[in-house]
């Protein structure tokens, strides 16, 4: 049906119409049945023959056999696995023990900011400099400015730059970082290095 409508379109447009003579051979199907039995008569007369002989391959007497050699690397691989496991169990281990430490510290740190007036307080805060100039206005002695002896001793928590004693701790806290980033560099390096070479 859609090819009547298609054909009545075109013959509106003023085309002939929807002859297939004038562009499909009449000769189209004898060609293709004369195709059809020469397929046909080709298949029944050609016979082909295929003749071959299997050669049984010498092996090596001492050439390991393929499922001895997956044996022996599924066993090596066993073994790695179970060291590796191993490994991670002590490693998990040794990190639950290092959160249960921070906890415990944080928590004695806590206990012993809000019990003890002493402990850890060397920080020169906002609050600290609002009760020293009310001391001031009051003509009582005051802490500021501290004494070199002080400076050493007490934080200002608006300086840009720690104290001494800080600074130390701040500097063996980057060499630290910086060999513990050393490891996972030379790992990486190395693992592009042999990515390299075998390609």
């Amino acid at each position: 049906m859609k090819l009547t409508f298609m054909c009545g379109s075109v013959q509106l447009l003023g085309s002939a119409g929807c002859d297939p003579g004038d562009v499909v051979p009449a000769d189209l199907g004898a060609t293709y049945v004369a195709l059809d039995n020469a397929s046909d008569l080709l298949d029944a007369e050609a016979g082909v023959g295929i003749s071959y002989s299997l050669r049984e391959l010498k092996t090596r007497i001492d050439a390991p056999e393929p499922q001895e050699a997956e044996g022996a690397l599924l066993y090596h691989f066993e073994r790695k696995k179970e060291a590796f496991d191993y490994v991670m169990l002590v490693v998990r281990r040794l990190l639950t023990l290092v959160f249960l430490k921070v906890i415990f510290d944080a928590q004695r740190y806590l206990d012993g900011y809000l019990d003890d007036l002493q402990f850890d307080n060397r920080y020169v805060t906002g609050y600290f400099r609002r009760l020293d100039a009310r001391r001031k206005m009051r003509g009582q002695a005051t802490l500021l400015p501290l004494r070199s002896i002080e400076k050493k001793k007490l934080v200002d928590a608006l300086s840009v730059l720690p104290p001494p004693s800080e600074r130390r701790h701040l500097a063996i806290g980057v060499v630290v970082l910086a060999v513990e980033a050393m490891a996972p560099a030379a790992l990486l390096l190395l693992d592009w290095l042999i990515t390299e070479v075998s390609t």
